[in-house]
C-alpha cells in the first residue's frame, strides 16, 4: 500500500473520527463554559432580584415572575435584556412582559434566548419587569434569568425553578 494510501485509512478508521469528533463536542463544551463566565460580570450598580425563585403551578394557568432592578448610583443606566435559559422555556412559554420588550433572539452557544428592553433606569430610582409564564409539561424544571445592564456583558444570573401540577 503507498503511503497516500495509509493515511487516507488514518482519516476514514472509526478511531479517528471518535477523536475527532469528541474533540469537537470538547471545544463546544469549553467555548460554552467560557463564553458564561465572561457574561457573568456582575453589574456592582446596581440591585437585581426576582421574585419568586421557585414556584407551583398548574399546567396552562398563567405565572408571574418579578424581577426588580434598583439603581444604587447618581448615573442612568439600562435595562439592556433579560435573557432566559433555554431549559426553562422547555417546561414554559413567556406571554408576555410588562414593559414590553422590543426584540427576541436566540443565543445558542449559551443556551439562552435574549428578551432585549433598552430601557432607561434612573438614578437611584428603579425599573420592575413582570414576565408572565403559562406552564406546559407536568414536571419540575430549572433555569435561569440573566438580567444585563448596560450592555448584554454586565449581568446578574438568578436561578428559578418551577414545578408544573397537572
Amino acid at each position: 500500500m503507498s503511503k497516500r494510501g495509509r493515511s487516507w485509512w488514518l482519516v476514514a478508521s472509526p478511531a479517528f473520527l471518535i477523536l475527532v469528533i469528541g474533540g469537537g463536542i470538547l471545544l463546544y463544551a469549553l467555548g460554552r463554559i467560557l463564553f458564561v463566565a465572561y457574561l457573568q460580570r456582575e453589574p456592582g450598580t446596581v440591585r437585581i432580584a426576582a421574585d419568586p425563585v421557585e414556584t407551583a403551578v398548574p399546567a396552562g394557568e398563567p405565572f408571574v415572575i418579578t424581577v426588580q432592578i434598583s439603581n444604587l448610583v447618581d448615573d442612568v443606566q439600562t435595562l439592556h435584556s433579560i435573557d432566559i435559559s433555554d431549559d426553562y422555556l422547555v417546561a414554559v412559554s413567556l406571554q408576555e412582559s410588562l414593559p414590553d420588550y422590543s426584540r427576541e433572539l436566540s443565543i445558542p452557544l449559551v443556551g439562552f434566548q435574549s428578551f432585549l428592553f433598552d430601557r432607561p433606569i434612573r438614578s437611584r430610582g428603579g425599573q420592575q419587569v413582570r414576565l408572565t409564564f403559562v406552564g406546559q409539561s407536568p414536571g419540575t424544571y430549572t433555569g435561569e434569568l440573566d438580567v444585563c445592564i448596560n450592555s448584554g456583558t454586565l449581568c446578574k444570573l438568578l436561578p428559578i425553578t418551577t414545578t408544573i401540577t397537572e
